[in-house]
């Protein structure tokens, strides 16, 4: 997979980095906190791009690229998928209409993460679509590209997201209308949506929690670590139902009062 930032013209460059799985979300952080134009998810090494030599010689060896070269690769690596029972997925330069029985659902690859290649993402599509109902009132926290919202919405709800990333917010707010803020569940009333979803590290959900729990009616959507993780996230949260796809995991929740 590519995830990709707007580029200038002329010469970029490129570095490839041998990475396990275990590694990969870090390094992936630190590339875009370096400012890559784009990331190739290859199966055992990350290609990255880069407008500056000096920067991309930081992760390894360094090579010229033509802006072209990359951008046709990108474009390129993007493809439709099925995701649960539901879903579409697919870029929007894509024309081809869903299949049957499935709701088309587009992204427009940029800054923030959420495009729907990452294990978690699809998890917790799968996630939605079986907790979803028409009219709900659905939260997507540390919401990215507003994916998850679109889904939402795609299923019949009102979709909210938030993000305390500003940046991210921008980028949701491009490309999928719906209602957004920046911040965290911290500043939403308790039991005002029926919905709430969070495709986030264990750590951070696990610090989330308190709120996550707070302002949810009947069901939480948790997606984005490691099936080993998924004791101490019941141990919080209650006991869920486990979903699993590519060697990530996700737990729905439901709300008993």
């Amino acid at each position: 997979m590519v995830r990709e930032r707007e580029a200038g013209t002329g010469l970029v460059f490129t570095v490839r980095i041998p990475c396990p799985a275990v590694e990969r979300d870090e390094k992936i952080a630190a590339l875009h906190e370096a400012g890559t134009l784009g990331i190739l998810e290859e199966e055992e090494d990350l290609v990255a791009w880069f407008a500056d030599e000096a920067t991309a010689a930081g992760f390894g060896e360094a090579e010229p690229a033509a802006t072209q070269d990359w951008s046709v690769a990108w474009q390129e690596s993007w493809v439709p998928r099925l995701v649960g029972e539901s879903f579409y997925l697919t870029p929007s330069w894509i024309e081809e209409a869903a299949p049957e029985g499935r709701v088309r659902l587009e992204y427009q690859p940029g800054m923030a993460c959420g495009t729907g290649e990452h294990p978690g993402t699809r998890l917790a599509l799968m996630g939605l679509e079986q907790v979803v109902r028409a009219g709900d009132v659905v939260l997507d926290v540390g919401c990215g590209s507003g994916i998850l919202c679109k889904a939402a919405q795609l299923l019949g709800a009102r979709a909210i997201g938030c993000d305390i990333e500003a940046p991210d917010i921008a980028v949701a707010r491009e490309h999928i209308a719906a209602d957004y803020f920046v911040g965290s569940a911290r500043a939403v009333q308790p039991k005002s949506v029926d919905v709430v979803t969070a495709n986030i590290n264990a750590e951070v959900l696990l610090t989330l929690a308190a709120d996550l729990l707070r302002v949810a009616r009947r069901s939480i959507v948790l997606s984005g670590f490691r099936p080993e993780s998924i004791p101490r996230l019941e141990a919080v949260f209650g006991t869920g139902r486990p979903l699993a796809l590519e060697g990530w995991s996700a737990l729905l929740i439901e709300i008993v009062e």
